[in-house]
């Protein structure tokens, strides 16, 4: 897995695979929007024709499995603001996120709010990012027993509902024959705030006892998928997770020191991969911090520190 950003037009060979990713998405609750694909070229031409607009994509392999956009405030929204005494100038307008379900819950909510936010500080002119989302009746029969809205989360980013800013948008409901208008809340956020937080997740790490290197790399991914939904932009290691990869080996071998040090010297090339692997998946930076190394003529550990910035990977030789 992978996640690019594209500005302006550079994103036109991406948007017919968001535009069919925004069709099946927006199909489910609350949206229940009955796709439109010559609607979808309309509006995602709008962002490409853009020069300061965002594209945040995530693909697995070639295929784009999510998308985030934002862009200038359009003209489409900024009667509401005017009213309200809010500049348009001053505003960096969000648009969807959308991810398909088997990707979800990955913290990848958190990167698309990232990088749009970034890219607001730098274009440099903006005072706050908005977005709107669809109003439902609690009581409306299509909604699922189990659906869990997204307002936390939003409130978690420092994003503000606003009783007195909405707009109104028309679209086709599935099972309907006319489009219809809706009424959309815009969320507020002050970009003057803060300028940038980096959230880290610091492990506090009981070894274990895997049985193959699958059960290590599980035992990592349960952890970084918790980071992840906690927003976490970097996941440091404890310096001695490496050794916990000589449970794998026999009795004998697992009982000696030297001997798990040197047995451990095949997997670094295995370890680095899944790093590097986790990095990517989980679109965040990875500090594995130490691989234990033995030397030619003693079994001291020296241990080059890896870091894996989604998918890229770095090392600093440190002194015994």
């Amino acid at each position: 897995m992978q996640i690019q950003t594209f500005t302006g037009n550079a994103v036109a060979r991406h948007l017919d695979a968001v535009a069919a990713m925004r069709i099946a998405v927006f199909r489910d609750w609350p949206y229940c929007y009955d796709g439109d694909v010559a609607y979808e070229a309309q509006y995602l031409a709008t962002y490409a024709q853009s020069p300061e607009s965002l594209f945040v994509l995530v693909f697995d392999g070639d295929a784009v499995v999510g998308a985030s956009t934002a862009l200038p405030l359009g003209e489409t929204f900024q009667r509401p603001f005017r009213e309200k005494g809010i500049a348009p100038g001053d505003v960096f307008y969000f648009g969807e996120s959308v991810l398909l379900p088997a990707y979800r819950g990955r913290g990848l909510g958190h990167t698309f709010f990232d990088r749009r936010e970034g890219w607001a500080h730098e274009l440099g002119r903006f005072r706050q990012s908005a977005f709107c989302a669809v109003e439902r009746r609690p009581d409306d029969p299509r909604r699922p027993p189990d659906y869990r809205g997204n307002e936390l989360f939003w409130r978690k980013r420092g994003y503000v509902p606003q009783d007195d800013l909405f707009c109104e948008l028309e679209w086709r409901e599935v099972g309907q024959p006319e489009p219809m208008p809706h009424a959309l809340r815009f969320w507020l956020h002050d970009l003057r705030s803060e300028r940038w937080m980096l959230r880290l997740a610091l492990a506090q790490w009981p070894v274990g006892q895997p049985a193959s290197l699958d059960d290590f790399a599980s035992r990592l991914r349960g952890a970084l998928g918790e980071a992840a939904q906690a927003g976490a932009h970097m996941a440091v290691f404890p310096e001695y997770l490496s050794l916990e990869l000589a449970a794998i080996f026999e009795p004998a071998v697992r009982a000696d020191f030297v001997r798990s040090i040197e047995a451990l010297q095949a997997y670094h090339g295995a370890w680095l991969a899944l790093f590097d692997t986790l990095a990517r998946e989980y679109a965040m930076t990875v500090l594995s911090e130490r691989f234990c190394f033995a030397r030619a003529t003693a079994a001291t550990a020296i241990a080059p520190a890896c870091t894996c910035r989604m998918g890229s990977v770095s090392r600093r030789t440190n002194s015994p």
